[in-house]
């Protein structure tokens, strides 16, 4: 898969477009920009859910969200993973969502949306799903924690899988944080066109 990407995602009952961009060396990224991701982060579901076992209870900074910047270009520079914004029409980022790995045969996905935002994520997977295809991917995979319910019923409407309850690894921008949780497990088949 090669940078930069830009797709339109229409929001579910409107005709608001977003947009999903390649978050890759092209793409430039504000002091604005650096800011809303911190206020994204630090919303209580998103926070629980994907940031507080890493960070240790400690609220997300500006400095994590140039760290998480610089990881995400270095994904695409390497063709390794590959994280995409969900920007609103203003370009405000309101999202991210990514494929997590470069095995073409079932590859973990990510995903976040600011608490301000309904409508969107649906569709934003969608097309991450549609990229993906295009890209030669068989299979992707989500890990959510069992309360996710709201995670858990986007998976389901998108047609993901429940495969099982695994206890696995937490990770924090693909390094592994020493401490393991039990994930419900939710893979969804491509079907290559």
């Amino acid at each position: 898969m090669y940078a930069p990407i830009s797709r339109a995602v229409q929001r579910f009952g409107t005709s608001e477009l977003f947009s999903l961009q390649s978050l890759d060396d092209g793409l430039r990224v504000t002091e604005r920009d650096l800011a809303t991701i911190v206020e994204c982060c630090n919303e209580p579901l998103i926070y629980r859910y994907l940031f507080n076992d890493p960070l240790n209870g400690r609220a997300y900074t500006v400095d994590d969200a140039r760290i998480f910047v610089d990881w995400a270009r270095r994904g695409w520079r390497e063709h390794r993973y590959f994280v995409f914004l969900i920007k609103d029409s203003h370009k405000k980022i309101v999202g991210c969502v990514d494929i997590s790995s470069d095995i073409l045969s079932n590859s973990p996905i990510g995903y976040w949306v600011t608490d301000s935002i309904r409508g969107i994520m649906t569709n934003a997977l969608n097309c991450l799903m549609e990229i993906a295809r295009e890209a030669g991917y068989l299979k992707l995979f989500a890990l959510v924690e069992p309360d996710n319910t709201r995670s858990t019923r986007l998976l389901e409407r998108l047609g993901f899988i429940h495969t099982g309850s695994p206890i696995e690894e937490v990770t924090f921008l693909g390094k592994p944080t020493g401490k393991r949780c039990v994930f419900d497990c939710y893979e969804k088949e491509l079907v290559v066109e």
